[in-house]
């Protein structure tokens, strides 16, 4: 065979699975040669396809499942194997939050893998969202320490569901950080042995008595200060003083014009 009658020759490449022929004979006299149809781009063998970056947790899942979708039809991986293909390229993070659901037998279908994926990211993007809110939440004026502490310790809860040390931690800092009143805030940080209950009631304690002694301050300041009625006689006594001032004044000056 010559050199003219290899007609469609493809280069060999290890692996390649191409299933077209790879030697076409010479088409009749008046005849067109049969063009081999384009393999479907979607179809490609894995070896020229590149696989995705790991999912990392707080990425937008819905942009990595189209790119992973694009990746295992390239791949030609079968529908029921894109299961274990998506939990290959979960990082660490991401496997761990998927885990349980795993174990309980949860997740045994890519679209159970993917709504579980779903409820975990959303759940660790509201987490990041309650520890803000943990960090910044002030005392707000006339707020009892109570009311407080009590919503402190409800965004604990949904910021570390299940890191005990680090929600009592968490809720402490806060606690003392944003009480607003220096006063209290410094005594607070001297009980450094206190459990937060303790430090709770330390801390509504401490700010009753200063309800106190601020409402005895007011007290001896309004005993201090004249009655209505004494004010009212003293501005006719100014009244009756500036009379008789005027009448004296008038007197003296008839004197002296009759002199």
């Amino acid at each position: 065979m010559n050199q003219d009658q290899l007609i469609g020759v493809r280069p060999q490449h290890p692996g390649h699975l191409d299933a077209r022929p790879q030697l076409q004979a010479p088409a009749p006299q008046g005849q067109q040669p049969l063009q081999a149809q384009p393999q479907d781009a979607l179809n490609a063998h894995p070896i020229y396809v590149r696989a995705p970056q790991p999912f990392k947790s707080g990425t937008d899942l819905d942009v990595y499942l189209r790119r992973f979708v694009a990746y295992a039809n390239a791949a030609n991986c079968p529908l029921p194997a894109r299961r274990n293909l998506l939990l290959s390229l979960l990082d660490d993070k991401a496997l761990t939050g998927v885990s349980r659901a795993i174990e309980n037998g949860n997740a045994n279908t890519l679209d159970e893998l993917i709504n579980e994926l779903r409820r975990v990211e959303g759940y660790s993007l509201n987490r990041e969202r309650f520890v803000s809110e943990l960090r910044n939440r002030k005392r707000l004026r006339g707020e009892s320490v109570w009311d407080y502490h009590l919503d402190l310790y409800k965004l604990a809860e949904r910021a570390y569901p299940t890191d005990q040390r680090m929600k009592e931690g968490s809720l402490r800092e806060s606690f003392i950080a944003n009480i607003n009143d220096p006063y209290i805030a410094s005594r607070l940080r001297e009980a450094v042995n206190m459990g937060m209950e303790e430090l709770l009631d330390h801390a509504i304690n401490l700010h009753g008595c200063q309800q106190a002694s601020t409402r005895q301050v007011n007290t001896l300041t309004e005993e201090k200060q004249p009655s209505k009625h004494c004010l009212e006689l003293e501005a006719k006594l100014t009244q009756l003083v500036d009379l008789v001032s005027n009448m004296a004044v008038n007197n003296l000056m008839n004197c002296d014009y009759h002199d």
